[in-house]
């Protein structure tokens, strides 16, 4: 499974991607600095730079994300 998130340098978002990945669940969460993915890559999600106003970053993330994966 994977998760996909906003905020994940903020303190729900820290919580979030901490429970998340205590559960083997692969978390990519959006960072708007290098701090931010910093501190989301740090908790063990894949940041992804970008704004919740970067339509294009969300689209290409989510599609990439929905792809089905070769086995």
């Amino acid at each position: 499974m994977q998760i996909f998130i906003t905020g994940g340098s903020g303190y729900i978002g820290r919580s979030t991607i901490r429970a998340l990945t205590e559960h083997g669940i692969a978390v990519t969460a959006l960072a708007r600095s290098e701090h931010a993915a910093r501190t989301v890559s740090a908790l063990g999600a894949t940041p992804v730079a970008g704004a919740l106003t970067d339509t294009d970053v969300l689209t290409e993330r989510l599609l990439h994300m929905a792809a089905p994966t070769a086995q």
